[in-house]
């Protein structure tokens, strides 16, 4: 009896040794441990930006054009009545 309690010991200790612990992850991406994230807000560092550009953006912004832009005249109301704004040539 007291061979069956070692050889089930052993066995057990054996199957113990060989099964892998939980994980701490998702199942998203395996092997990766990941920190759950906070539900508090985290503040952002004011200096982490310093001297970037606060919007960088890959391309110059076009130039207006070059020739004149005919601005047409509109309606508008002047607070008592309504007044015809006459076009224009803008530039």
């Amino acid at each position: 009896m007291k061979r069956l309690a070692i050889a089930l010991m052993l066995a057990l200790a054996a199957v113990a040794t060989q099964v892998e612990a939980p994980r701490a992850d998702d199942g998203r991406h395996p092997g990766a441990l990941r920190t759950p994230r906070s539900v508090f807000p985290v503040p952002e560092d004011p200096w982490s930006r310093w001297g970037r550009p606060e919007h960088p953006h890959p391309h110059p912004h076009p130039a207006p054009p070059a020739q004149a832009i005919w601005v047409p005249g509109y309606w508008a109301w002047n607070g008592y009545q309504w007044v015809w704004v006459p076009g224009y040539w803008r530039w």
